[in-house]
């Protein structure tokens, strides 16, 4: 994969399937494999697996954790858990009886602690602290 960006600002994230990208300012030129492609300001483009590229309309929420705030917006608890683990050291254990349930609303990023006591008021899970490193969630 290879963008072209000239004196533009852009969001890059690698993902476990490929990479994710958003034009923040300007328009962006992405190589795909049938040649060079526009992605377009305020759109995001996602390179999958089998190398398929997706694209869509950004909602502004991206930048989210530039300001230390991750936007959960109907994810699964599975999801927001995954987002959190880069922030946090140590282990998150999750148990599958509540992987699934939805998650709507604002959590701090830099307060990683402060997240997960937020969503015991959010869906019906417990925390167990085995250690100040490992942390599992499961049914409340």
């Amino acid at each position: 994969m290879h963008i072209q960006a000239e004196q533009q600002r852009l969001l890059l994230r690698h993902e476990k399937e490929g990479c994710y990208v958003v034009a923040l300012e300007n328009d962006l030129q992405l190589q795909t494999d049938s040649g060079w492609q526009a992605l377009r300001k305020g759109h995001w483009a996602r390179l999958g697996a089998g190398r398929q590229w997706q694209t869509g309309l950004s909602h502004g929420s991206d930048t989210l954790w530039l300001r230390g705030l991750l936007e959960a917006d109907s994810m699964t608890l599975r999801q927001v858990v995954e987002a959190l683990r880069p922030y946090r050291r140590g282990i998150l254990q999750l148990s599958s009886a509540v992987a699934d349930l939805r998650i709507s609303g604002m959590l701090p990023l830099d307060d990683t602690d402060h997240a997960l006591a937020m969503l015991t008021s959010i869906v019906p899970i417990r925390l167990q602290r085995r250690t100040q490193l490992w942390v599992s969630i499961d049914a409340a």
